[in-house]
């Protein structure tokens, strides 16, 4: 168990380190008639921006566009943490870290706690920016309670076994 605590505890801190350390990563960019929002990256939050062309339909577009970006942004994350916690673990570490990446709970948490912080359209060029952010607090407070719920299901399993092993035996 010593070994499945601690690889929860790295998988945390590298989790904590790639969410944090995308702030200073972020770059400075500027495209013609976007807002001066557009693509900047804030300290508490997480956030993708995207634009749509067309008419003021083309905001609801851009919105889940935006929106499909963070996920993937999460969820981009969320491989690498793994990658780097999953070189040197063992066999039962490698189940708990592949199955902190199939659980299919943060894509309900990015929907129910992402917001569009910015909206425009601007006329001129007929193009919809938005930027949809989550909190960075919230979302390192949801993953450490996934890799806790994680930890528990995994001790159940391997108790389960442990069990049916002594069964078999007798």
């Amino acid at each position: 168990m010593i070994g499945l605590d601690a690889i929860a505890f790295s998988l945390a801190k590298t989790l904590a380190s790639f969410l944090f350390g995308q702030i200073l990563d972020s770059a400075d960019i500027s495209i013609d008639g976007a807002p001066s929002w557009y693509m900047k990256e804030s300290r508490s939050e997480i956030c993708s921006s995207s634009f749509e062309y067309g008419n003021l339909s083309s905001v609801d577009v851009a919105k889940e566009k935006s929106l499909l970006l963070l996920k993937k942004r999460v969820g981009d994350m969320l491989v690498l943490a793994v990658n780097e916690n999953i070189k040197n673990a063992s066999d039962s570490e490698k189940i708990f870290l592949e199955s902190f990446l199939k659980d299919r709970g943060y894509e309900i948490f990015i929907i129910k706690n992402s917001f569009d912080k910015n909206i425009e359209y601007v006329k001129k060029y007929k193009v919809a920016f938005v930027r949809t952010c989550l909190d960075r607090e919230k979302l390192l407070k949801f993953e450490e309670g996934k890799i806790e719920e994680l930890k528990k299901k995994l001790t159940h399993k391997r108790a389960n076994e442990a069990f049916e092993e002594l069964n078999d035996e007798k």
